[in-house]
């Protein structure tokens, strides 16, 4: 369990991070920008679809949302859940 704990992890710092950047620069970034995640690598790509198989691909706006001033955030709730979709965190008894 530690080692899925600690991919997990990983995963859910590589997703952050391109959110974080799309956040940054969403208006270089034309609308439908993909992320793109292979949590069997822990590869995240942000824009075009990797050529390799097994990424899955999500509107990267899904990730996001605004706070009080009206910026673009990573939503770190959701990425956290998102991210938890391939590991199995229950223990066996």
């Amino acid at each position: 369990m530690y080692s899925q704990m600690n991919m997990w992890r990983q995963l859910v710092g590589a997703i952050e991070e391109k959110v974080a950047e799309y956040c940054n620069e969403a208006d270089l970034w034309g609308p439908g920008t993909q992320l793109w995640t292979s949590a069997a690598t822990g590869d995240v790509i942000l824009g075009e679809k990797p050529l390799q198989p097994g990424y899955e691909g999500r509107d990267v706006d899904w990730f996001t949302y605004r706070d009080e001033d009206g910026d673009l955030m990573p939503d770190l709730d959701l990425i956290e859940d998102y991210a938890s979709q391939w590991f199995d965190f229950r223990q066996l008894e």
